[in-house]
């Protein structure tokens, strides 16, 4: 048996949150940075200030990489290109369904009460992929933007889960 192994990266693009997060760091630091003269504890906000910002770009700089191995999807979060978190694995045989988003089969599952998990790029015109995930401790809906290999990949593990977009 051969070992099949893809590999995706993934940018999340920025939300309004993220932005909101950037501009308000900075704006905090030149108001500090304004009065620094003024007192010697305002060095002491002004190096906390520059921290702050270099955190809130750090935390919204986020790339999900992909990696499907055998029957397996693990999925790691990395902050700033440097940090890395995994964020979990989905095992083929837990899946009901994968399938694009805007599919037919997925309107059966909209009625139950699930968990949604976002792995995504959060751009529209993206490839974007939803599994339904059975687990002991319920149902999570995964949103991903997987490649066409890693599709192929999951399709042929388990055929009749993985419902493939038409083009």
């Amino acid at each position: 048996m051969s070992t099949m192994h893809h590999e995706l990266l993934v940018k999340r693009k920025l939300t309004g949150g993220d932005l909101f997060l950037r501009i308000l760091s900075i704006v905090l630091f030149l108001v500090f940075l304004r009065f620094i003269f003024y007192t010697k504890w305002m060095i002491f906000f002004v190096f906390l200030a520059g921290y702050l910002v270099y955190l809130a770009f750090k935390r919204t700089d986020v790339e999900f990489e992909y990696a499907f191995m055998q029957d397996e999807l693990r999925v790691d979060k990395i902050f700033s290109k440097s940090k890395r978190k995994s964020c979990g694995t989905i095992q083929m045989s837990d899946v009901e369904i994968v399938a694009p988003e805007d599919d037919d089969e997925l309107k059966r599952y909209e009625n139950e009460d699930y968990k949604i998990v976002d792995f995504s790029s959060r751009i529209p015109y993206d490839m974007r992929y939803v599994a339904f995930v059975r687990k002991d401790s319920g149902i999570k809906k995964v949103i991903f933007d997987p490649d066409e290999d890693i599709v192929k990949e999951m399709r042929r593990i388990a055929p009749n889960k993985v419902k493939m977009k038409v083009v």
